[in-house]
């Protein structure tokens, strides 16, 4: 047999029993209790932490989440995998397949036994950095410093303080910097570090504006390196 319960049942805990009649209308005893739990509330937004910069391409993912919980870890919006909140509340993941070396914005969501999916965190950044080859010898150069300070322009996205400006020549990193905001513009200043030993001076090749989800905007650069400070 089957019943439709016509009246809704509040969220929580519920004892079912059952009784037969019979034409004679005698009535049987209660079954024995069936419980329901009705739950339709979503579970908090999860937290999480990972190691960065790293060179790391497995690295492990810690946060909190509701007991029991399912936890999606989620890079670019892609789910990444899984992971179940203990008794504490407390998760970890590490994933079964090497992540690419690159900045990855990483969140979390979770989603209860009944299927109740809460909201995703905030976004963070996890850079993963290429290891250096074995036997590789590293050169310190003579550098001297270099102060730019530059106002950010461009034509898909405009800066905003909690961006970081990073500076480039070749694929050696130079400078790293906080966006400001001065009179409604973002502006940065860059401390670069200069090699005095290149005749002539050098030319900075790429310039980033990374957000704090970790996407990365490329801005035109014109500016030549040369020793001292302007």
């Amino acid at each position: 047999f089957s019943i439709v319960v016509s009246a809704n049942l509040t969220e929580g805990s519920h004892d079912i029993t059952a009784t037969a009649t019979d034409a004679a209308n005698n009535v049987s005893g209660p079954s024995a209790a069936h419980t329901v739990v009705i739950d339709t509330t979503a579970p908090g937004v999860p937290t999480v932490t990972v190691t960065s910069p790293t060179t790391d391409t497995t690295p492990d993912f810690n946060g909190t989440a509701e007991e029991g919980s399912t936890v999606t870890i989620l890079i670019g919006g892609n789910a990444l995998g899984p992971a179940t909140a203990d008794v504490n509340g407390d998760y970890t993941f590490t994933p079964s397949t090497p992540m690419t070396v690159a900045t990855h914005a990483v969140a979390v969501r979770a989603a209860d036994a009944a299927g109740n999916v809460g909201n995703t965190s905030s976004g963070i950044s996890l850079v993963i950095q290429a290891t250096s080859s074995p036997g590789t010898t590293i050169t310190q150069y003579p550098y001297v410093p270099m102060t730019i300070l530059a106002k950010l322009e461009h034509k898909n996205y405009t800066a905003v303080a909690v961006d970081t400006v990073k500076a480039y020549v070749g694929n050696e990193l130079r400078a790293k910097g906080t966006v400001q905001i001065e009179a409604g513009v973002p502006v940065v200043a860059l401390l670069v570090s200069v090699n005095a030993t290149v005749s002539g001076g050098e030319s900075l090749s790429t310039v980033l504006v990374e957000t704090s989800e970790g996407v990365q905007y490329q801005f035109v650069n014109r500016t030549k390196l040369v020793t001292g400070s302007m």
